[in-house]
């Protein structure tokens, strides 16, 4: 199985203060809720999937402007975890650079991807044999039907 993530990376977030007023609420409360260094929380997740053997990895990604000067770090640890990773910067927003990853995709001998849209969802299970059945299973849907998803 292949491993896409493509994010942008920033600590900019998607709704302003205020505008969940509970969730303010709970972040205000206490530390541990307190909003996350972004590229902390990429890195997490990015070393949670570590543990998955994975036949191909790409890593797309963009860092906003307050992160810039981080690429280099990223990118070593990101190398750290898998060698041998295609790392591409430049988060997909488009549909030419969804395509350019789909023709990297479509060169590999894997039908199967295991998409990362978000940078603070880390694997979480209590051990991995419960991805291999969910891929086995779809295995033998896919055999019957032409689009099998596991979410």
């Amino acid at each position: 199985m292949i491993l896409y993530f493509d994010n942008l990376i920033t600590d900019v977030p998607l709704m302003p203060k205020g505008f969940y007023s509970e969730l303010d609420k709970i972040r205000d409360s206490k530390s541990n809720y307190k909003f996350q260094d972004r590229l902390k929380v990429t890195m997490y997740t990015l070393a949670s999937y570590a543990k998955i053997p994975w036949s191909h990895v790409i890593i797309k990604y963009e860092l906003d402007d307050n992160f810039k000067n981080k690429k280099t770090y990223f990118e070593k640890f990101v190398k750290k975890l898998w060698p041998k990773a295609h790392i591409i910067y430049g988060q997909s927003v488009k549909i030419d650079q969804y395509r350019e990853v789909s023709k990297l995709i479509n060169n590999f001998k894997d039908d199967w991807v295991f998409y990362v849209g978000n940078n603070d969802h880390p694997f979480m299970a209590p051990n991995k044999k419960i991805l291999r059945k969910c891929l086995k299973k779809a295995k033998e849907l896919a055999k019957k039907n032409r689009y099998v998803s596991i979410v």
